[in-house]
């Protein structure tokens, strides 16, 4: 069938009691590159995805802990994100597993910012430091004044006044680049930068 997308088969993973095994493949996996390329001198913080599933495991947290005092890696080193409608999904685990992360000194994210359905309310009580505006909303981004700039440019406004750093994903052409700059968006992800690797 040839490369099929994470799109595609996660969502099917979750559903299954393989939820777990996968997360722990993709956290070692993850781990051993970040302590390879920290054993070369690259100074890089890493990121890695835990899917809703995950929030039920009891010990996902020290699990990772775990993975980071084997490689002698350092808790900052290492970014967890969440989707937001993970934690829309889940509520009072996710911020009860949030807080934890937090607690040691692994950044917290939460994914796909702007698509789940959160209130502003919840959303002030999470410890996180970094919104991750969806590319839903910045694919299209082409002009400083039409729907999408607007919501990007209020997504950005308001991760900033709640203490987050703001990433946007999907960013696909140097002129949508140009406007999240102007935008005040700290940072970027997509093809213009590089393709999957």
């Amino acid at each position: 069938m040839g490369e099929i997308s994470p799109a595609e088969f996660i969502p099917l993973v979750e559903q299954t009691s393989l939820a777990r095994a996968v997360t722990q493949w993709v956290l070692d996996a993850a781990l051993d590159q970040l302590s390879s390329w920290t054993a070369r001198g690259v100074g890089l913080n890493l990121s890695i995805n835990v899917s809703a599933a995950n929030l039920a495991e009891a010990d996902l947290i020290q699990r990772i802990q775990l993975g980071l005092l084997k490689r002698q890696l350092r808790p900052e080193q290492l970014e967890i994100e969440l989707t937001e409608s993970a934690i829309m999904d889940q509520p009072d685990q996710a911020l009860e597993m949030l807080r934890e992360l937090a607690a040691t000194g692994i950044c917290v994210a939460i994914d796909d910012f702007g698509t789940g359905q959160s209130s502003l309310a919840y959303l002030q009580k999470l410890p996180t430091q970094v919104v991750k505006i969806d590319q839903t909303f910045v694919r299209d981004l082409i002009q400083n004044h039409g729907p999408d700039f607007v919501l990007v440019e209020t997504m950005i406004g308001l991760g900033h006044k709640l203490g987050y750093r703001v990433v946007a994903e999907g960013v696909e052409t140097p002129e949508a680049a140009a406007i999240l700059t102007n935008a005040g968006c700290e940072e970027a992800q997509g093809f213009l930068f590089a393709r999957p690797m």
